[in-house]
């Protein structure tokens, strides 16, 4: 597993309908290009943490991220929406997948934007059914 965190230049909102619905659709579309699957993500007002696998020996996390960044800023015709780099962790042997998932839906909860992660309308997680956004493995980019 590795969790990635883009963050988007000052003064970008990524909580609105439109944003969210791109970002989910393109990460998704880019992510069976690249075979990256998306277990879980947390859409915040200023930065995007997802929670993804490769999915065989080919797959290319690094140009995923890419594109995935590129596309999104394309199709709201936003350039320069995201800071140049990102965050990206390996999970160790050790680190629970529940953990980090948790820790992904929990960033809402932190910042005081709702009191339950399942009240949150822009996260999705595969192993939390409860969670309300979309599943971006079924999207079409």
């Amino acid at each position: 597993m590795i969790f990635i965190t883009m963050h988007a230049s000052a003064g970008v909102d990524l909580c609105d309908d439109r944003t969210y619905r791109t970002i989910t659709q393109v990460a998704g579309g880019i992510g069976s290009k690249y075979r990256v699957r998306i277990h879980a993500y947390c859409i915040m007002p200023d930065h995007v943490h997802f929670v993804v696998s490769a999915t065989c020996e080919n797959a290319d996390v690094r140009k995923w991220v890419r594109y995935t960044k590129r596309q999104i800023a394309r199709t709201l015709s936003a350039g320069g929406m995201w800071q140049r780099s990102y965050w990206d962790r390996h999970a160790r042997a050790s680190d629970a997948v529940a953990d980090v998932v948790r820790y992904t839906l929990a960033n809402p909860v932190r910042r005081e934007l709702c009191d339950s992660y399942d009240e949150w309308l822009y996260s999705w997680s595969e192993s939390r059914p409860e969670t309300r956004g979309v599943d971006p493995n079924q999207t079409l980019s």
